[in-house]
């Protein structure tokens, strides 16, 4: 804030966020301010902080007790106290200098004379509102450091300025004590001035007063154009997503996934999963269902130009395979996604790999392969679940790890800085020998010497995708593209741990014995003779199913058992849209294969 017109002002321009522990206190959180604000404006000067600047409230109060009591500050008991789910908290920086003028500005009026004077003292303006957040402190600092020019009065013209000005600021705190909840100045009982002008000059005031559209309260019509502006940034600051302010424990992240994404089992994952896509489905699908005709010989031919002529990454689809008459009950369409998978993954991948190949990457096969992968998760399709790990970080926005890293000079730059705790072992670290050939090598054109710890990530990052993926940037970009005019690509990297299991190359969907008996509905006959047999029979194929997924039949695996029945080799990550149902038929001849 810097004085203007009389009065502390909000300078734009300069608002810098800061990262800070629950527990900081005033004068921690002062010197943090400080000496960010210095780091990217000059003409803030760092040293000797507390003697040059104040930090304020957004009423332009003294930050060093919580508001209306003599609690010492805490960012968390500001917190506690202020009670309302704000995505940011703002404070101020002020020069001592204009901070000091403003309170003094209170007690200066322009009359010497005992008369009352007509003219209302300009008052500093007042936001009601505030606006918080958790990790983020958001500070705007002045750099014009405003001396004042203000000459020292005479004994009897300071005594008869400060018993005028005590007589308008009581006068002045009946208008505002309704609208505005601040404090106001409480002061020994003085003569009240109860001439002609002094009523006057409070007719003036309250025909000069307006309300502020935002939080309704009053102001001088002179000032109501800035306080709305001011006042309305708070409704612009809610809507950004930061972190609150946690609770103290051993991770304080901004970029945290919900408390429940780190600790469900598989069961309680899969479950979580299921419920995005579908509501991911309801939202992004047509209602207006394309129908499709492919053969199989020429499956992915057929189905890139219907792509690129007919169907579109959202449209709901009808799939039918020519000489193969079927109902598509979804079996014909989760088919038609497995095996497009299929081809994706040995055509266009190897060992989860994009392949080099600028033929594909010309003709947009690998944004065709994002879609198809979009595609098959939003209509009932088996998931791609056959990337490599840096593959599948990359696409769902997880940090790739250095010690993934196969040049030794590259992993060791990348966990040296992975291992940093404070800013100087980070500068340290970026201004050695090796690490600077590094920063070269990845094109890197800031300044290491003012690079710090909360800064370092993307560095880290950009060294772990220069040896794992640079080779393999062209056709990712290229599948980003097709997930995105699926409309999931976001979404994936707001859950990137649910989501993760959908890309990485694991065992997450693959059905056992178990989950598929227990996906099994089972109609028994009423007679109880028929019902003893089809028992018996349904053991029999129970046992066969155990056998399967045990290893124990040869040529034959459980995922061929599923493939068959349902079109997909494993669970889809929505789910089968039905159990499936066991029926019995009797009088079957010796060797029937009804």
């Amino acid at each position: 804030m810097i004085m203007k017109d009389g009065r502390l002002s909000i300078k734009r321009g300069y608002s810098l966020p800061i990262n800070v522990t629950p527990n900081i206190t005033s004068e921690e959180l002062l010197e943090k301010a400080v000496e960010k604000q210095s780091r990217f404006h000059k003409d803030v000067v760092q040293s000797n902080m507390k003697a040059f600047y104040q930090l304020l409230y957004a009423d332009k109060n003294k930050v060093n007790t919580l508001p209306g009591s003599d609690e010492p500050f805490t960012l968390k008991r500001y917190k506690e106290e202020i009670d309302k789910p704000y995505s940011r908290i703002t404070f101020y920086l002020c020069s001592s200098s204009d901070y000091f003028d403003s309170v003094f500005g209170y007690f200066d009026l322009d009359s010497d004379s005992d008369e009352p004077s007509e003219k209302t003292p300009e008052f500093p303006p007042i936001q009601s509102n505030s606006n918080g957040n958790n990790n983020s402190v958001e500070n705007q600092a002045q750099t014009n450091f405003v001396q004042s020019s203000r000459t020292s009065p005479s004994p009897n013209q300071e005594q008869r300025e400060h018993r005028m000005a005590w007589s308008v600021v009581q006068e002045q705190s009946d208008l505002f004590e309704k609208d505005l909840l601040c404090p106001v100045f409480e002061t020994k009982p003085v003569t009240s001035l109860t001439t002609e002008a002094s009523v006057q000059n409070k007719e003036e005031l309250q025909e000069r007063l307006m309300s502020c559209p935002i939080c309704f309260s009053l102001h001088p019509v002179e000032q109501i154009e800035e306080h709305a502006d001011n006042c309305s940034m708070w409704l612009l600051d809610d809507t950004n997503d930061q972190c609150d302010i946690p609770d103290p424990s051993p991770t304080l992240s901004c970029n945290a996934e919900p408390a429940t994404a780190q600790a469900l089992t598989g069961y309680e994952q899969k479950k979580v999963l299921r419920e995005q896509i579908a509501a991911l489905s309801v939202q992004l699908l047509s209602t207006d269902v394309k129908r499709i005709t492919i053969r199989r010989k020429f499956l992915w031919q057929d189905f890139k130009s219907a792509m690129s002529t007919k169907i579109q990454p959202k449209s709901t689809l009808k799939v039918v395979f020519l000489g193969e008459p079927a109902v598509d009950d979804g079996g014909s369409r989760r088919e038609l996604f497995s095996e497009l998978l299929m081809i994706v993954s040995e055509k266009f991948f190897k060992n989860g790999k994009p392949v080099n190949s600028t033929v594909a990457l010309a003709a947009g096969d690998f944004k065709t392969c994002g879609a198809v992968m979009g595609m098959s998760l939003l209509q009932g399709g088996p998931a791609p679940n056959f990337l490599a790990a840096d593959v599948a970080s990359y696409l769902v926005g997880d940090p790739l790890r250095p010690v993934d890293n196969q040049d030794p000079v590259l992993r060791r730059a990348a966990e040296a800085l992975s291992s940093a705790t404070t800013d100087e072992q980070v500068r340290t670290t970026l201004t050695s020998d090796v690490v600077l050939d590094v920063l070269e090598s990845i094109r890197y054109t800031g300044i290491p010497q003012k690079e710090t710890l909360a800064e370092v990530r993307p560095i880290i990052q950009s060294i772990c995708m220069k040896d794992q993926l640079c080779q393999y940037l062209p056709q990712l970009v290229q599948m980003e593209s097709g997930l995105d005019d699926c409309g999931i690509l976001n979404h994936i990297r707001r859950n990137t741990q649910i989501w993760k299991p959908v890309f990485a190359s694991e065992n997450f969907f693959t059905i056992t014995a178990d989950e598929f008996q227990d996906n099994m509905t089972v109609n028994f006959s009423e007679s109880q003779i028929r019902k003893d047999a089809e028992i018996t029979t349904f053991k029999f194929f129970s046992d066969v199913l155990t056998s399967i997924d045990a290893g124990g039949i040869e040529d034959v695996s459980l995922m061929d058992l599923i493939k068959w029945m349902t079109g997909a080799s494993q669970i889809p990550p929505l789910g089968f849209p039905k159990k499936f149902t066991v029926e019995f038929v009797h009088g079957c001849t010796a060797g029937c294969c009804c």
